[in-house]
């Protein structure tokens, strides 16, 4: 399967924006390429890359996980439980639980859900209990320096936030040249929505999962 590299990324987008090719050797600063935009890279690549994945729902960096509880919490007034946040936590999305008194006929079940948990200290405080389903969370995942991208739309739209972003750098304006890359963004992030209503499989968990599976590219709202 071909992937991009995140130099391979930052590479593109500076080829978008008139620079040679392999400028960037690295994009932790530690590269021999051209100072200037491994410096820039340095400070703007993984930032950039996350903001990506923070925005928009991407359905390669969705991830569920049962949620364990932390039963050495401080109280928190107004919050029964607490329960460890994932290792692996970029930005949540929510926290569920399906009730299994409340299940009837397939596919009806009764989902009790938090779009915004409230976080202190590394824990979710939450009313969801232990002894109602399993409280689970879906969330975006931090992805580290050096996975391989796949997802050819995800990789398009982060090489155009990219040079929208360079293009100060690279020219020294700040304002009236980055319109045409926000159109092409808008129209890629409609062609991820339009992918994934084709891919989405139903959104609720099948009997006896704890949680649901995915096969969408893009999931969520804008």
């Amino acid at each position: 399967m071909f992937s991009l590299t995140d130099v391979m990324i930052v590479n593109k987008a500076l080829s978008r924006i008139g620079q040679p090719y392999d400028v960037v050797t690295s994009v932790d600063g530690t590269g021999t390429g051209n100072a200037k935009w491994e410096a820039w890279a340095a400070l703007e690549y993984q930032s950039t890359r996350n903001e990506e994945l923070r925005m928009n729902e991407w359905g390669f960096a969705v991830k569920r996980a049962v949620l364990v509880l932390n039963t050495t919490a401080p109280n928190i007034t107004g919050y029964i439980y607490a329960y460890n946040i994932p290792t692996d936590l970029l930005f949540t999305c929510f926290l569920y639980a399906v009730d299994p008194q409340w299940i009837v006929t397939y596919p009806l079940k009764y989902l009790h859900i938090i779009k915004a948990p409230f976080i202190h200290e590394d824990m979710y405080y939450t009313d969801l209990t232990p002894e109602s389903g399993n409280p689970n969370v879906k969330y975006i995942k931090e992805i580290p320096i050096g996975f391989a991208w796949t997802e050819p739309l995800f990789t398009d739209a982060l090489v155009i936030r990219l040079a929208s972003k360079m293009i100060p750098a690279a020219t020294g304006q700040i304002s009236g040249i980055a319109a045409p890359y926000q159109a092409e963004y808008g129209a890629l992030i409609s062609r991820a929505k339009g992918r994934n209503a084709l891919d989405v499989e139903d959104d609720l968990p099948d009997s006896g999962k704890e949680w649901w599976s995915s096969r969408s590219r893009y999931v969520g709202g804008w």
